[in-house]
Order: structure tokens, then C-alpha cells, then sequence
């Protein structure tokens, strides 16, 4: 009895323990990433029944998260993400709040009955959603878990539990929902402040190249670019082979073979290219003639425009490094223009001409570096076979 209480069923070493957390931590990460990201919160991917009975039941296990909640609080940061009605943006709670209360934002938020029926459409609904997995019976789950390892390894499992029931807030509350909009890098010039926070995406089931799935966030695949590794998708490639899920979306490829139908995609591609081919150029070059902003009117320049317009003293900075050098001015300009080209048509054949219209002017901007830009994509538009359905494109 002595050695029951002292170490459970199982006297298992030390190492043991920690190497059952990281599988059991694992395995949690990945099912949240597939089955409650990509699975049901943008339908990029559609997982078998039984694939998604296991997610179901290992995440009431091990974190007593509601499909629902979850879904439709993700789904709302995406609407809104990193302005007003954001439910964990850093930038509107400060980034310290969301890495030490990410908790605490998701639970008011899920808490709000209009964000559940807004954004929590689609999810399932049938009697173990109902009778188990939901409502006050969905923290029955953790504490079976959390009896079963009392069981088990005596004293050491309640600590293993604890570790276990750790692991979701701080990867995603913390790491993904915090740093993920705050450090790393950028692949595309989206509207917020996603950041890729690795280029390999493994301890966070592929969620760590969040810019890159705020710039496809329908995709199934979140790695973009060579060198980035999706573990997520991994697994995804892995289930469909087995005949466990279908890929229902991905990310466009680039430009260069992607159909101008795919507006949406293209928009990512060409405004990551602008970024690299354009902005950074002109502004090296205006460096190099002796320009030399304070950090607070660089960080401005690369800001999106859609997050500076709110803030009128950040507006007036800006706009006096933009009057003291015309080509930043310009390209600056082009910039915004370019991303509202897809806000400005119903339907393609609009956005299309509007690109159009974009391209012929800044090919006279009398900027060397956008003139060349956009010469290479007016001719790349040209040649490509388009049919156009006139029809409005989801934005």
C-alpha cells in the first residue's frame, strides 16, 4: 500500500514522465491544429468521422475545450484581427496581457452568446457534443485524465497533469495568439500583425507560420516558402494517403502559374512581391542618400495602412517622412492603392481591369524601382488565359 501511494501502479522513472508529457502534449497540439483549426474552423481540410471522434475526445481529455467556443473564437479574430473586437489581439491588450491572460481573453470571449452565434456555425452538434463534451459535463474529461495518472504514477501523474493542462495556454494563448502577432517575419504584406515565429512550424503543429495562414487562412498547408516545414500538413499528407482526409483548399501557388480567378491568393503573392521588390529597394536607396528616420517612422512606413489610419499622431509622423522624400511617397501610395484594387469590384472581371488601370499608371510613376515591378506583372497579366466569371469572388 505504502509503495502504491508513493508510486502509483506503474514505478516508472522520471524520464518516463517527461517523455509521456511531450507525446501527450504533442498529440494535443496536433489535434487542435487539425481538427479544430483546419478541420472546423476555415473547412480547409475534411477529416474522417473516426479521426475527428479521437480529436473530439483526446481534447475533452486533456484541455476541456468546447469545438464551439473555439471555432467561433478564432473565427472572430480573423473578421476582426488586431483592431477593435479582436478577442486576444496584442496590439488592442498589449502584448504581456496576452501572453500571461491569453486564458482569461479566449474564456470572455467565448462567453459572449453573439460570438457564439455568429461565429460558431457549423460545428457539431450531436448527442456526445450535447450530453459530454459541452457544458458543465466538458471538465469531466481533465479530471478523469487527471485520476487516471494519480492511478498510475502516484504523486508524480497529479504533477504530470499539471504540466499537461499547462501546455494549450502557453502554446496557443500565449506563443501563437501573443508572439505570433508580434515577432518573427513576414511573407506577405496582410492587413494585421502576423508574424511567422519559425520557419519550422513543430511544437506548435505547424501554427507557429501564422502570417502565412492569416494570408491563406482557408489553406490546409501553412508552410509557403522553401525552408518552412508544416508538421501539421505532415500529418494531413499522411491521414489523406491513408484515406483519413481530404484536402478540401491550399495556398494558390505564385504568380507566375496561379489563374488571376484566384484574386484573393494572387492579392497575397503580389503584395508580398511589391513588398520585396519595391518598398525595400526604395527605401535602401533613400538610406543610402542620407536619409535616416527615427525607429518610430520606420516601424510606421512598414506598418499595414489599414492598422495606422486609427491613430491620427502615428498618421501626422508618417506623413512628414513621406514629404520630406517623394519616392517614398509614391510607392507608399501605390501600396495602398494596390491592396484596395480587390476591395473595389463586385465581381472579377472588375478587380481585374482596376489591376489593370493600377499597373498602367505606376508604369509612368517615375519611380525605377515600381516602374520595373510593375512592368514585369503588366506583362505577366497579359499573357496569362483568363476566363472571366462574372460572378462576386469571396474577399
Amino acid at each position: 500500500m505504502d509503495t502504491f501511494l508513493a508510486h502509483g501502479l506503474l514505478n516508472w522513472p522520471l524520464w518516463a514522465l517527461i517523455g509521456i508529457w511531450l507525446v501527450t502534449l504533442h498529440l494535443t497540439v496536433v489535434a487542435v491544429s487539425l481538427y479544430l483549426h483546419r478541420d472546423q474552423t476555415h473547412r480547409a481540410v475534411r477529416l474522417h468521422p473516426v479521426v475527428r471522434h479521437f480529436c473530439r475526445g483526446w481534447i475533452w481529455l486533456t484541455t476541456a475545450t468546447e469545438t464551439r467556443e473555439w471555432v467561433a473564437v478564432h473565427r472572430r479574430h480573423h473578421s476582426v484581427v488586431d483592431h477593435e473586437g479582436d478577442p486576444h489581439s496584442p496590439r488592442m491588450f498589449g502584448l504581456r496581457t496576452v501572453l500571461f491572460g491569453g486564458v482569461g481573453l479566449y474564456r470572455r470571449a467565448a462567453g459572449d452568446p453573439e460570438t457564439l452565434r455568429i461565429y460558431g456555425q457549423g460545428t457539431p452538434d450531436d448527442w456526445l457534443e450535447r450530453r459530454i463534451y459541452a457544458g458543465p459535463g466538458n471538465i469531466v474529461g481533465i479530471l478523469l485524465l487527471m485520476g487516471l495518472e494519480v492511478v498510475l504514477f502516484g504523486p508524480l501523474g497529479l504533477t504530470l497533469w499539471a504540466f499537461q493542462m499547462m501546455g494549450i495556454p502557453i502554446l496557443a494563448a500565449g506563443v501563437v495568439n501573443g508572439l505570433g502577432h508580434a515577432v518573427g517575419y513576414r511573407n506577405y504584406d496582410t492587413p494585421d500583425l502576423s508574424h511567422n515565429i519559425l520557419p519550422w512550424g513543430v511544437v506548435c503543429g505547424g501554427e507557429e507560420l501564422h502570417n502565412n495562414h492569416h494570408a491563406f487562412p482557408g489553406s490546409a498547408r501553412f508552410s509557403q516558402r522553401y525552408g518552412e516545414f508544416d508538421i501539421g500538413w505532415m500529418y494531413l499528407r499522411v491521414l489523406s494517403f491513408l484515406g483519413l482526409a481530404e484536402i478540401e483548399r491550399l495556398a494558390p501557388a505564385d504568380p507566375k502559374s496561379v489563374s488571376l480567378q484566384d484574386l484573393v491568393g494572387y492579392r497575397a503573392h503580389l503584395m508580398s512581391r511589391y513588398l520585396k521588390e519595391v518598398l525595400r529597394p526604395t527605401w535602401r536607396n533613400v538610406r543610402r542618400d542620407g536619409f535616416r528616420p527615427s525607429r518610430r517612422s520606420r516601424r510606421l512606413f512598414w506598418l499595414s495602412p489599414k492598422l495606422l489610419s486609427e491613430s491620427v499622431a502615428d498618421c501626422a509622423t508618417l506623413e512628414s517622412i513621406l514629404d520630406s522624400q517623394p519616392a517614398l511617397r509614391t510607392v507608399y501610395e501605390f501600396r495602398v492603392r494596390l491592396w484596395h484594387v480587390w476591395d473595389s469590384g463586385a465581381h472579377t472581371a472588375e478587380r481585374l481591369e482596376n489591376l489593370r488601370e493600377w499597373l498602367r499608371q505606376a508604369r509612368t510613376s517615375g519611380v525605377r524601382q515600381l516602374e520595373y515591378f510593375s512592368e514585369r506583372v503588366y506583362q505577366l497579366v497579359e499573357q496569362m488565359s483568363i476566363e472571366i466569371v462574372a460572378q462576386p469572388t469571396g474577399g
